[in-house]
């Protein structure tokens, strides 16, 4: 019998570790596209980084922001968030650099993990899904210019954050729910206890709820519009019609209603204060904000408490003679309850933040002082539904501003605040700059959130 020379099959190549990897991504990402169902857009452009890499864009992103941070920086020292000479970026990177598990670049349409590629976990899966998310938030909403859209209103911009990083928050607890068994659900939460948050605890309390609001809070504002009928639809709907400010992310209801905060009228001050003074920043606080400062002296509850009822507030940051700062703030409160709460809330902040007691101004009823070598607290209840606060470095500012701040008026017929109506109230139209920087970049972080 003839021989015959059979043809052998030709081997089919062992795929590499990056061939398995990108092919395991490709699957995490439509399952996350399923989840959240938005469709997806095809490939992404994605990269596992380590962690300096990461710290180290991160530093330069702040970088590009450091004359803004400066002047947050100013306002936080002033206000004694933070000590003096505290230089906010170095403490903002390493505070990221505790927290950041992986960002999204809006303008580039970049993932970013950070990770090993050759150990590539049940956490990287859900930072890659969470960011994934956030890919499919640009190509259906342009979260970009969401952001760019409110980037002189602080509180609105934190807000919109909320929205956005609240609703990958919960797509990616909804996929570990999904895909995961107990067993990897339960690695996820050994890698969280196992992180190094050092620089994160160590950070002011104000930073570090700042951080963490947008997916603590957020998510919460995001899973009551998900419940309402168990669908993302309402989710969805919310990208054509953000929220307005912190206060509706924390209360629902008020974003549902359209209460929307009241527009608070803040004069230039810069010339009664005197020669040599200048605005260097004109924003809204927001009762985010607000809470969180008052955690510096209250519980937990009672500063959450304290902050409910905000209806809108303005403040002013001002450079003076000699490296001198002032700020002037002017809050609404929905009731005059509600402005007592917060006035009568304040007064222990203050003995906390100044060595000394409340002394009442006899030159201006309803205002209260504390001071010490280097500061001067006023506040004051001037007005029905108003609270205003001066706090400078030169002693005697105070009542200067308060005598422009409060005109001579019949306090029970001028509140001096818009008129609420049953739909809300004029929204806010503020001009400054957000208390952090943003470069489109959103950012997941240890506790399953981002930034």
């Amino acid at each position: 019998m003839p021989t015959v020379a059979i043809p052998s099959r030709t081997a089919t190549p062992t795929p590499t570790v990056e061939e398995l990897l990108s092919r395991k991504l490709d699957a995490i990402g439509f399952r996350a596209a399923l989840v959240r169902d938005l469709s997806g857009t095809g490939p992404v452009d994605r990269a596992i980084i380590g962690t300096q890499e990461m710290e180290q864009m991160l530093f330069d992103d702040l970088e590009e922001d450091r004359d803004e941070l400066s002047v947050t920086q100013k306002l936080y020292e002033l206000l004694r968030i933070t000590e003096e000479g505290t230089d906010l970026i170095e403490l903002l990177s390493d505070v990221y650099g505790d927290v950041v598990l992986g960002f999204f670049d809006t303008e580039d349409r970049k993932l970013y993990v950070v990770g090993d590629a050759d150990e590539f976990n049940e956490r990287d899966e859900l930072t890659f899904a969470h960011e994934y998310v956030h890919g499919l938030q640009q190509a259906h909403y342009d979260i970009r210019a969401l952001r760019e859209a409110v980037e002189d209103n602080a509180d609105q911009a934190r807000a919109i954050t909320a929205m956005i990083e609240g609703d990958a928050t919960l797509a990616e607890l909804i996929y570990e729910l999904e895909h995961y068994d107990e067993e990897q659900q339960e690695a996820v939460r050994a890698s969280s206890a196992e992180a190094d948050f050092t620089a994160y605890l160590a950070a002011p309390t104000v930073i570090q709820q700042e951080i963490a609001f947008p997916y603590i809070v957020g998510r919460s504002f995001i899973i009551a519009l998900y419940l309402e009928n168990n669908s993302f639809e309402l989710v969805d709907e919310a990208y054509n019609n953000p929220p307005v400010s912190t206060e509706q992310v924390i209360h629902p209801e008020k974003y549902v209603a359209e209460e929307a905060p009241v527009d608070v009228e803040l004069s230039e001050l810069a010339d009664s204060l005197g020669k040599g003074w200048t605005e260097i920043r004109r924003n809204t606080f927001g009762e985010a904000f607000i809470r969180s400062y008052l955690t510096m002296a209250l519980e937990g509850a009672d500063s959450v408490e304290a902050a409910a009822g905000w209806g809108g507030d303005s403040f002013a940051l001002y450079d003076g003679p000699e490296g001198a700062t002032a700020m002037v703030a002017i809050t609404a409160w929905d009731t005059e309850a509600d402005a007592d709460e917060f006035f009568d809330a304040y007064r222990p902040l203050g003995q906390v933040l100044v060595d000394g007691e409340w002394e009442a101004v006899d030159a201006s009823p309803g205002t209260f002082a504390i001071r010490d070598d280097s500061r001067e607290f006023l506040l004051s209840r001037s007005a029905p539904l108003q609270v205003q606060l001066v706090i400078s470095t030169v002693q005697g500012v105070g009542l200067t501003v308060l005598e422009e701040i409060n005109p001579a008026s019949d306090p029970d017929t001028d509140s001096g605040v818009a008129t609420t109506t049953d739909s809300g109230v004029a929204p806010v139209v503020d001009s400054g700059s957000a208390t952090t920087t943003d470069s489109g970049a959103a950012t997941t972080t240890a506790s399953g959130t981002g930034s």
